[in-house]
């Protein structure tokens, strides 16, 4: 099946699911969630999963990928900017953003989460924020970083 770039390697999906503590009960967020493959990690993970997508294709393709999978009951997909959705309802926010696309979405996210909620980011960091966490992980062919924030701790927001 075709899979749009710069998403998530596989090899590192259950890895990110595992230093999220992605449990049953937990509200995933994927902002930019491409072809969906975070959201229904999370899914089967018992967690309700909704990802903000502006692509109209990609949004398909979650959706349908979410259906195949069997997990499209926990899955939602919204066509949409993410800096213009409400998130706060997310118990985990994951990004593979940029940067900069991180720098200014830290102000909506601290505005909008709850103290506890544990952000995600893969490879570029909020460098606004410190992290409660670095994992290096080496995915076959580069040396990746996780970065782990939890809203509400003295080292971020």
């Amino acid at each position: 099946m075709w899979a749009p770039e710069g998403i998530t390697p596989r090899e590192l999906v259950d890895v990110i699911m595992e230093i999220a503590n992605v449990k049953p009960g937990d509200v995933f967020y994927d902002l930019g969630c491409g072809d969906g493959r975070m959201l229904i990690a999370a899914a089967k993970r018992g967690a309700r999963a909704v990802g903000i997508e502006i692509r109209e294709e990609y949004c398909r393709l979650a959706l349908e990928n979410a259906k195949m999978s069997g997990c499209d009951g926990l899955v939602r997909v919204v066509k949409g900017d993410f800096f213009e959705e409400n998130v706060s309802n997310a118990t985990v926010v994951y990004l593979y953003l940029t940067i900069p696309v991180n720098r200014l979405l830290a102000p909506k996210l601290s505005r909008e989460l709850k103290p506890g909620t544990r952000v995600i980011a893969l490879d570029y960091p909020i460098e606004v924020w410190r992290p409660v966490g670095v994992v290096e992980i080496h995915d076959g062919l580069m040396k990746r970083k996780i970065h782990l924030y939890i809203i509400g701790t003295s080292n971020n927001n």
